[in-house]
């Protein structure tokens, strides 16, 4: 009989780690429901108890150590919204790291930044037809634009070369405006979530070499 068995489980369990009398007792109750399932409740006290053994090198190990490891992360495009997936991805990279280098590595965190390139291109262009909207009202304005406006369309498509090429001092000045604010904008953000990168990586850094690589 299930349920006769599962009582008699619960009696020799009690028995054997203490009951709902015993000041160091590790359930706090032990059920026994349904056809002769068994519920077992940890008792607050064990909790709290070995919660207070516990210090900050709990579960510390050295398997890693003299391992350099390089976590890329986060990631977040330069002249739009910090969203929940860069967020989402802030978290990972950062419990990666955290968790190798508490393993004995030695971790090097990097972010990759897109800082040009279309999406960037209908941001300066939203913002120089409304220099009082943010960068992220001015990159939604421009991709909406961009959808259903040819010329607004073909203008993007200029001023995308131009910021490429930089040889419009406007232009350059006001993108050089907005990537200073996004950073900024980041870097408070990745106060708040206790993050620190020892390199960020944009990609207009890496167009020229890149091209060369291809051709």
């Amino acid at each position: 009989n299930p349920i006769e068995t599962a009582n008699l489980i619960k009696k020799k369990v009690e028995k054997s780690f203490g009951t709902a009398q015993d000041e160091n007792k590790l359930f706090s109750k032990i059920e026994v429901a349904g056809p002769g399932f068994i519920n077992f409740f940890i008792a607050d006290k064990f909790f709290i108890d070995n919660l207070k053994k516990i210090d900050d090198n709990f579960g510390k190990r050295n398997e890693l150590k003299n391992k350099k490891i390089i976590i890329d992360y986060t990631n977040a495009n330069l002249f739009k919204e910090f969203h929940i997936g860069h967020l989402m991805n802030n978290a990972i990279g950062e419990s990666l790291s955290r968790t190798f280098e508490f393993m004995g590595a030695e971790v090097k965190r990097v972010c990759y930044q897109s800082d040009i390139g279309l999406n960037v291109a209908k941001a300066v262009w939203g913002k120089m037809q409304n220099r009082t909207q943010n960068w992220g009202q001015a990159y939604a304005f421009g991709a909406g634009k961009y959808e259903t406006d040819e010329m607004a369309k073909k203008e993007i498509a200029v001023l995308n070369k131009k910021i490429y090429q930089r040889d419009d001092r406007n232009i350059n000045k006001l993108y050089d405006e907005g990537k200073r604010e996004s950073l900024k904008h980041f870097n408070e953000l990745y106060k708040k979530l206790g993050t620190k990168f020892d390199y960020l990586i944009f990609e207009s850094h890496v167009v020229t070499p890149g091209k060369k690589i291809v051709e």
